[in-house]
């Protein structure tokens, strides 16, 4: 009986694949999340400035 053979891979590449499909992801996430609280942030930006600028 044989001993079954070890196949070693070089997974560089796939690791930086994987990689780079998680970093698409957080940035399609960041931009949704922006696009969802841009008008909050700017009315609150806004309120921050006439209230310290009158």
């Amino acid at each position: 009986m044989q001993a079954p053979a070890i196949h070693i891979r070089d997974e560089a590449g796939q690791t930086m694949a994987e990689y780079g499909v998680v970093l698409a992801l957080i940035a399609v996430v960041t931009v949704a999340v922006f696009m969802s609280l841009g008008n909050s942030i700017e009315a609150a930006i806004t309120l921050v400035r006439t209230t310290l600028f009158p």
